[in-house]
């Protein structure tokens, strides 16, 4: 029954990913039936995730991020999504674990953004730049700063938690609005890892601060550079540079 339920989802155009996610949201309900002997044996053992090409996506280009954070309004949603975006373009951050960030989280006297519940299950921290601490003060006193620790940094209208579609929303409409690619939230952490790379940045360090626990993820952003690369190598190439002062 399983199998002919992500089936009929592929046979309707849903993608393998969509499908995927369908079963890692529903096997857990599965298993507790199964812990508490309300069924013999959970009908999900044996069963695999489907195999999903991975397909590369490119960095967003520096001209185009600076489009994106122009582009908000100056008042509280626009500061807030603006701080979103810089804080996944400057921390490498998971959008998930960005939203769920609380005041609490922002520890200032160390200059870092504490993670708790990742998608690793393990409570982390990644450090802030001298930029992005001056934009998380300015945003918090401005906004926040009746707030308590425990309130959301990111907060919708109604003073709960933004949510990731939500943001998603917004950002799909900052692109339209500047006439860019319709760029995704995990993009801002591709420039992160990259940029992190092209700068000849400790590759175990890197793998450290995005919380990838197999070495393997963060080797994919080494082959992901080859377009940099070529680019140098056309910028600075000693044989052009002497046939171009001919």
């Amino acid at each position: 029954m399983i199998d002919d339920y992500i089936d009929s989802h592929i046979n309707r155009g849903n993608s393998k990913g969509y499908a995927n996610i369908i079963l890692r949201n529903t096997k857990p309900f599965f298993k507790w039936l199964t812990l508490k002997e309300y069924i013999n044996k959970c009908p999900y053992d044996g069963i695999q995730l489907l195999k999903v090409d991975k397909k590369k996506m490119d960095p967003i280009p520096e001209e185009d991020f600076k489009k994106l954070i122009s582009i908000p309004p100056r008042n509280y949603f626009g500061s807030r999504d603006v701080l979103i975006m810089e804080t996944l373009y400057g921390c490498g951050l998971r959008i998930g674990e960005c939203l769920n960030l609380k005041l609490g989280n922002v520890d200032f006297k160390n200059n870092r953004l504490i993670l708790e519940d990742t998608k690793n299950g393990e409570d982390s921290y990644v450090p802030f730049t001298k930029h992005l601490e001056k934009h998380l003060r300015d945003y918090i006193d401005e906004y926040l700063s009746s707030d308590s620790d425990d309130r959301f940094v990111f907060q919708n209208q109604d003073g709960n938690g933004l949510s990731y579609r939500s943001f998603e929303s917004n950002l799909k409409k900052y692109c339209q609005k500047v006439k860019i690619p319709l760029y995704k939230c995990h993009q801002f952490r591709h420039n992160f890892a990259m940029a992190w790379i092209q700068a000849n940045g400790d590759v175990a360090s890197l793998q450290r601060v995005l919380r990838h626990k197999d070495p393997k993820m963060v080797n994919i952003y080494l082959s992901w550079t080859d377009k940099a690369i070529t680019k140098e190598m056309l910028d600075h190439n000693p044989l052009d540079r002497l046939y171009d002062k001919e």
